[in-house]
């Protein structure tokens, strides 16, 4: 059995085993920097809070976390209790004892001084030829022969139902259990099998959140596979859920469950409220710093960009918004008194990006009066655009976000959205394709049909709505026959909303009252668009007849509104 060492300096203090002691401290503790500097570290997860780092020191591979304190009262936490290091290492000792695999820590260290512990690192030993289990799932089992693929994805889902068992079992609640904190071992693109059970072997990775208790009980089994079932929403079907629910149960009989019907209801209640749950706080990371965004305050307001973005640039941005606009006046997209929208070009960490860069200015007095008190347009696109496309719903990406309040009277915002390379709104692409033959025309309108269905099918499922879908608002893109359709102008998306039938023919009629700009469109087309909704919204029982009724009767209102106003009918 491997024995330990301890060392301490002015400023640090670790605990390590003996064999790996050698390799991974020197005179002043963790030989971090020198790995860093030697170009053998590679950046698996960084944030604000945590980094984790994949570390080669020779024949040797470990991953290295490390936990900081940016707050006073991070450190005073360490009053009453030891670092996250320490206490992760602890626990995936307890997991081990436990029976069931997990990490092999290596070493900690923490940072301290005369005060508290500050910043710590957890060592641990990394698990040859092994990935997550979601990244297997998602990437390397399509690589294998089709063939191969049903029996390891049937095989794959047991496994995985008969770990979890284990790990319930054992009295083992995982805070923030998911797919991505299960490592599964490979042979190649293939899982690893145990010579003495045949069954793929499984870890249990950042057990940070992890709580022991006796083996646990129907409620708690529950809140665990709900987070389960909701990370995998769109990557299982039911039989495959049935799959697993039927080989997680053979493995825990003493385990009292409700009858299956009861229990298919409350696992999809409780996924569903998780699933909305995990969407929000998502929704609101994108106004924070992370590893994806940047939120920079400035005297004159905040602005809000992409990680990728040049600190320079965002910060030039935001001090003097207005300059890339007035340089970029040659190049107008849109002009009206509400809003001025040109294309501009935006510098990444490794090249430029073709941006549409939009200002918002109220148009009435009594609008920029309230302006100081209300949101900013620009921040509030830039956080719907960034929630479109966290729920799978093709739409433009927002770069760059800027809130100008100061002086007060102004409340200017601007946005910059990602421009989609060879698109053309809904309008332009049917205008130009009506002078082909009727063919082609009619074969394209198909595709065109079918990819707007999916793309406001999914809209709908996810509970989102858009109170100005029409024509102008969707980007169409055909690349060699692949049609592929996109969300743009997302001032009127509202996310996390109801989606009944009348709300959703509403969204639908807008779009329908668009098309009779365009004759030639069939009721075979609108046919196939209704069927391809449905299919991706999932309310097949609904039936397209009744959702049919229920869009024309809301258009024919529109249509009468817009004509006893004498407006244009687009």
């Amino acid at each position: 059995m491997d024995s330990f060492v301890q060392g301490r300096t002015k400023s640090a203090r670790w605990h390590c085993r003996q064999s790996w002691a050698g390799v991974l401290f020197g005179p002043t503790g963790l030989r971090l920097d020198e790995w860093l500097a030697g170009g053998s570290v590679e950046i698996v997860k960084h944030g604000p809070h945590r980094s984790v780092y994949r570390v080669t020191a020779g024949e040797r591979e470990f991953y290295v976390k490390h936990f900081r304190c940016h707050t006073i009262w991070d450190r005073a936490r360490h009053f009453f209790r030891h670092s996250q290091a320490r206490r992760e290492w602890q626990r995936a000792e307890s997991v081990a004892r436990r029976g069931v695999t997990t990490i092999r820590p290596i070493a900690w260290q923490e940072q301290k001084g005369t005060g508290p512990v500050g910043e710590s690192f957890l060592v641990t030993e990394a698990i040859a030829g092994a990935c997550t289990l979601d990244e297997y799932y998602r990437q390397r089992l399509p690589e294998l022969p089709r063939k191969e693929q049903p029996a390891i994805r049937r095989r794959l889902l047991v496994a995985f139902a008969q770990f979890m068992a284990k790990v319930h079992q054992n009295g083992i609640c995982h805070g923030d259990l998911h797919p991505g904190n299960i490592i599964i071992s490979l042979d190649g693109h293939r899982p690893l099998v145990e010579p003495g059970t045949q069954r793929y072997r499984l870890h249990l990775i950042d057990v940070t959140n992890v709580r022991f208790t006796r083996a646990l009980t129907w409620p708690r089994v529950l809140a665990g596979l709900a987070v389960l079932n909701a990370a995998w929403k769109d990557d299982l079907s039911n039989a495959d859920r049935n799959r697993f629910w039927k080989a997680y149960i053979a493995a825990c009989p003493e385990l009292k469950t409700p009858h299956l019907h009861q229990v298919i209801d409350q696992l999809q209640q409780r996924t569903e409220a998780h699933y909305r749950r995990r969407l929000r706080r998502r929704d609101r990371r994108t106004l924070r710093t992370s590893h994806d965004f940047v939120a920079l305050r400035t005297r004159q307001g905040r602005a809000h960009g992409l990680s990728q973005l040049r600190p320079e640039s965002l910060r030039e941005l935001s001090t003097a918004p207005e300059m890339l606009l007035r340089g970029n006046m040659h190049r107008p997209v849109k002009l009206d008194c509400g809003s001025v929208i040109v294309e501009a070009d935006l510098p990444l960490e490794e090249r430029s990006v073709h941006v549409a860069y939009k200002r918002y200015r109220p148009r009435k007095w009594w609008k920029a009066l309230a302006a100081p008190f209300r949101p900013a347009k620009a921040v509030q696109s830039w956080q719907r655009g960034h929630g479109l496309r966290l729920r799978g719903i093709p739409a433009a990406q927002p770069v760059a976000a800027v809130d100008r309040r100061r002086p007060w009277y102004r409340c200017e915002s601007y946005l910059a959205v990602q421009w989609i390379e060879g698109s053309e709104n809904l309008h332009l692409y049917l205008w130009r394709i009506a002078g082909r033959s009727h063919n082609i025309r009619m074969r394209q309108a198909n595709r065109c049909a079918e990819s707007l269905g999916r793309l406001l099918g999914r809209m709908h499922a996810q509970r989102v709505l858009h109170g100005d879908l029409k024509a102008g608002n969707l980007l169409v893109t055909d690349h060699d026959g692949k049609i592929e359709s996109h969300l743009v102008d997302v001032d009127d998306v509202r996310l996390d909303v109801d989606t009944s039938l009348p709300r959703r023919a509403a969204d639908l009629a807008r779009l329908a009252v668009s098309l009779e700009a365009h004759p030639w469109v069939s009721r075979t087309v609108r046919l196939r668009f209704l069927r391809a909704y449905l299919r991706e919204c999932g309310r097949t029982a609904l039936g397209w007849n009744t959702l049919w009724r229920a869009i024309a009767k809301r258009a024919e209102r529109i249509t009468r509104r817009k004509r006893r106003k004498k407006q244009a009918v687009l």
